[in-house]
């Protein structure tokens, strides 16, 4: 897997564990080990190795210019193909609806249908937590994996990489 992050107004922290978690959920296994090279609190670049033997690596940087939209890429790439969160050949995200006027340019992407004029990360919040309201266990699991996401970020941050042992899925 093959992963990049760019935003303005986050921390390291918050970019590094949204690709983590998203690693882990998409490889469908924890961190077994990981390198981190960090350029301050500007950048950083991960490999990872997942339990099952996927090899991921982030790339992520939040030094984007004021107002800019989050621009990432999420990529699987396996021995059959490529899949992507993205259109081929694409870097910026694309918005649903353009408009042109004497005062300039607006976007507008309504990602769903039930929860229109909301934000797309704001409808993922709200998403997440009716799932999460919905069933116990499901917010018992997020809280799990919340924890270990918590020690591998604490791991890549701090420099200290060494527990990464046996699998510790969820």
């Amino acid at each position: 897997m093959r992963f990049s992050s760019f935003a303005n107004g986050l921390s390291m922290a918050e970019l590094l564990y949204r690709e983590l978690e998203l690693c882990e959920w998409i490889g469908d296994s924890s961190v077994k080990s990981l390198f981190a090279v960090f350029g301050g609190d500007a950048g950083a670049n991960l490999i990872i190795k997942l339990h099952n033997g996927i090899s991921c690596s982030i790339e992520c940087g939040n030094r984007l210019p004021a107002g800019s939209r989050p621009v990432d890429r999420h990529e699987l790439i396996a021995r059959r193909g490529i899949a992507s969160d993205r259109t081929v050949d694409s870097q910026i995200p694309q918005s649903s609806i353009y408009l042109f006027s004497e005062t300039g340019k607006s976007e507008f992407t309504d990602i769903d249908a039930e929860l229109f004029e909301l934000e797309p990360e704001s409808s993922l919040y709200v998403r997440a937590a009716f799932a999460a309201l919905r069933s116990g266990s499901t917010a018992s699991l997020w809280n799990k994996r919340h924890s270990r996401i918590m020690k591998v970020l604490d791991a890549a941050l701090s420099g200290k990489l060494s527990f990464f042992e046996k699998e510790n899925s969820i």
